[in-house]
């Protein structure tokens, strides 16, 4: 079964892999590229903690900052083991579903009082994390530190691949890459046949934004990729 992977190319290889060891065959084509953004070296001291949002986030942090001890709030698996592959050596992972869950997290074991977060994130961010820590009593310093522009067109192999009708799922990971897939897809002249695919999405969001494009979506039981491979299973049994 061959799996149309849409994710950033880091994180894309990553997933990749698991596909791969699952039984599955990936082919890569990113929605969306990371750029990181110009800016001086960030001071983490004054913070009481930083809250990160993805793995992007942290490798645009690392690249800005030498400091490693600050705390870090990570809003998942994936971003807290890119944290610690990036050398940060205090790192903590909310458990809940996506920001929802970080925001949980910080008001459960963070004071709004002993100090204030900082928040490096992209250009465009989804959720309203900052405005509701705020409104919680927390103090919140937004950096810009990197942004996810939309892909130009699919890979060769993806193009080749829809083409040939060879892919049999395509997976999205933010409602952001079903937008930025859609649009490779049709400079690409792919786009009817990207249509055709069943999307598996890693949550419910994703999944609302998928069902707008494709003729069905599924939502990963859990928002990881464990889960996204569960939903996966699920579609290659029933047959979709």
């Amino acid at each position: 079964m061959r799996v149309l992977v849409t994710r950033p190319i880091d994180d894309a290889q990553i997933f990749a892999e698991a596909l791969r060891r699952a039984g599955y065959e990936p082919v890569v084509s990113p929605a969306l590229v990371m750029t990181r953004e110009p800016g001086p070296e960030i001071d983490l001291a004054p913070f009481q903690a930083v809250l990160i949002t993805s793995a992007n986030a942290i490798r645009a942090l690392a690249a800005q900052t030498p400091q490693r001890a600050a705390k870090l709030l990570c809003v998942g698996p994936a971003s807290a083991e890119a944290a610690r592959h990036a050398g940060f050596t205090a790192v903590a992972e909310s458990q809940g579903e996506g920001v929802l869950g970080l925001l949980t997290a910080a008001r459960a074991s963070l004071d709004s009082k002993a100090g204030p977060l900082f928040y490096p994130s992209a250009r465009n961010v989804a959720g309203a994390l900052e405005t509701d820590l705020k409104d919680a009593g927390f103090s919140v310093v937004r950096a810009i530190v990197y942004r996810m522009d939309l892909a130009a067109r699919l890979t060769a192999e993806a193009e080749s691949a829809l083409r040939k009708t060879e892919l049999h799922a395509v997976t999205y990971f933010s409602a952001r890459s079903v937008q930025g897939a859609h649009q490779a897809a049709r400079k690409s002249e792919g786009l009817d046949q990207l249509r055709t695919l069943p999307a598996i999405c890693l949550s419910e969001a994703v999944k609302a934004e998928a069902e707008t494009h494709h003729r069905h979506a599924v939502a990963a039981p859990v928002a990881t990729e464990a889960g996204m491979l569960q939903a996966l299973d699920r579609a290659r049994r029933s047959g979709l």
